[in-house]
């Protein structure tokens, strides 16, 4: 089969797992920007530049001081508009050592509509879908996407995209393209460029840092 054959053949596997995704990209876009934060700001400001900057879904990581608060006020103010999640869920023991976060329950008490893992835990999984929201835990290997996948996960984060770049994720994107996958770590819009390239497979997600700076609520990596 053809490189242009297979690469149809991929796409058209992609776009008819999107349209019955259960994310709505038609509404909250492709662009997920991420707030970490190391002191305290004021975060639904933050999330309002990103807003009026054309960003539909924010997460706040759960290391961010004021996170939780501020992900619950993001709801009431945005409410459908805007998707809002938390970010650095991870199981009840080790999220005890985070700033804001005991575990994924005190996350969706706030109502985050999504939640975000920088690794597997089939737990944190069943527990968002249990109280009706999306989970999207980390794999970096084939074989950790595909278990992330088995294992009911709404979108893969790939992380740490970084570390592997790109060509990493469109190698990935080959073999596995009915799996909808988020690129994080370090992601910049030249980065992102790179999927225009002839050959690379684009991907439906991409994640980016977000850090507030005063004069113009810009994103960038912190």
């Amino acid at each position: 089969m053809s490189d242009g054959a297979e690469k149809s053949r991929a796409d058209a596997y992609a776009d008819a797992h999107a349209a019955s995704a259960a994310w709505p990209y038609a509404r909250y876009g492709r662009i997920l920007a991420i707030v970490r934060l190391r002191a305290t700001a004021p975060l639904v400001d933050v999330a309002q530049a990103l807003c009026d900057g054309g960003i539909r879904a924010i997460e706040f990581t759960m290391t961010t001081p004021g996170a939780l608060p501020a992900l619950d006020r993001c709801r009431v103010r945005f409410g459908a508009d805007v998707a809002i999640g938390a970010g650095t869920v991870l199981d009840a023991d080790s999220a005890a050592r985070c700033l804001d976060a005991d575990s994924a329950a005190r996350c969706l008490d706030a109502e985050a509509q999504f939640l975000v893992s920088p690794g597997l835990d089939q737990a944190v999984i069943d527990q968002a879908h249990a109280a009706g929201a999306l989970a999207f835990p980390g794999a970096l290997t084939p074989t950790e996407i595909i278990t992330a996948w088995r294992g009911g996960t709404d979108v893969v984060k790939v992380f740490p995209a970084r570390a592997l770049g790109p060509r990493y994720i469109a190698d990935v994107r080959a073999p596995l393209p009915a799996i909808p996958l988020m690129p994080t770590g370090a992601w910049t819009t030249r980065t992102s460029l790179r999927i225009c390239v002839p050959g690379l497979w684009r991907w439906p997600w991409a994640a980016i840092w977000s850090t507030p700076k005063p004069s113009t609520g810009a994103i960038g990596h912190p």
